[in-house]
């Protein structure tokens, strides 16, 4: 009951917090950083299109191709990061879908060594990775996934909600 519970707040929290991509809220500051961003926002869209049809290869290449961009100069650190943590997020989407969760965990696990933060990005690969563990048995890791993606969510929530007060 109490990981139910769990799962519905987190669910609850990233759907205040969520649905925009990396590419909606990465910053930039020059014409060829804004044009790397705008790749990997049209490779999510590509990716969600060709989900939609099944094309789990398809989806797959958009986003790998999009990950693979050189990124310009002028790009910030945490731009850098945030845009590929959303593309490895979602890359690990498309292998649990396509029933390939050693790979959505491996895509997450990607992810998460660019740099764990408390934010939108880190907290939606601690799901997918929580996702993939669930997918391959591994309940208690999952449940591990889960909690600190919720405590993100949580706090994330409580700054959204009460946005002058300091929140640890």
């Amino acid at each position: 009951m109490r990981r139910a519970s769990a799962t519905l707040a987190l669910a609850l929290g990233a759907a205040l917090l969520g649905g925009a991509c990396a590419a909606e809220r990465a910053p930039t500051g020059s014409a060829p950083a804004a044009g790397w961003v705008e790749t990997a926002k049209a490779a999510n869209g590509a990716a969600d299109d060709a989900m939609a049809e099944g094309d789990h290869e398809r989806a797959r290449g958009a986003l790998e191709e999009a990950l693979r961009a050189p990124e310009p100069g002028g790009v910030a650190e945490e731009d850098r990061r945030i845009v590929r943590q959303d593309l490895l997020f979602h890359i690990a989407q498309v292998e649990l879908s396509a029933g390939e969760p050693e790979a959505a965990l491996r895509r997450a696990e990607e992810g998460l060594a660019l740099g764990r933060h408390d934010d939108l990005f880190t907290a939606n690969l601690l799901v997918v990775l929580g996702r993939a563990h669930e997918a391959l048995g591994r309940e208690e890791q999952a449940a591990d996934d889960y909690y600190d993606a919720l405590e993100i969510n949580d706090a994330l929530l409580r700054r959204t909600l009460r946005p002058n007060e300091e929140i640890p």
